[in-house]
Parts: C-alpha cells; sequence; structure tokens
C-alpha cells in the first residue's frame, strides 16, 4: 500500500513506500503505521480514513 504523507519534520509530501514502515499498532482511528521518512524523520500515519472499512485496508506483509 503506498500513500502520501506531509511530514512533520522536512514539511515535504512524500510517497511512502511499505518498505519505510517498522511497526503498525491499532488505534481508536484504525491502524497506525510507524514509519521512517525519506529525511529520516520517525512518523506515524493512521491507515484508515474513514472511508474505507478495516477490512478494506491491506497492511504490510
Amino acid at each position: 500500500m503506498l500513500f502520501t504523507h506531509h511530514c512533520t519534520a522536512c514539511d515535504k509530501v512524500q510517497l511512502i513506500f511499505p518498505s519505510l514502515g517498522h511497526a503498525v499498532a491499532e488505534t481508536p482511528e484504525g491502524p497506525e503505521l510507524a514509519f521512517t521518512c525519506w529525511c529520516g524523520a520517525e512518523q506515524r500515519h493512521v491507515l484508515v480514513d474513514g472511508s474505507a472499512s478495516r477490512d478494506e485496508v491491506q497492511l504490510i506483509a
């Protein structure tokens, strides 16, 4: 699953690849991916935005 993320460290919108992720945690908002931005900063991104059901989200295997 690819997605874009606005990095809080470098202030850029980056394309995030599955290989950048290193952890997934369940939150009330949905699964949250912890990953390292291209600039090296640790970031987090909720994988469900409310428009897709949890069954429709494919997590990194």
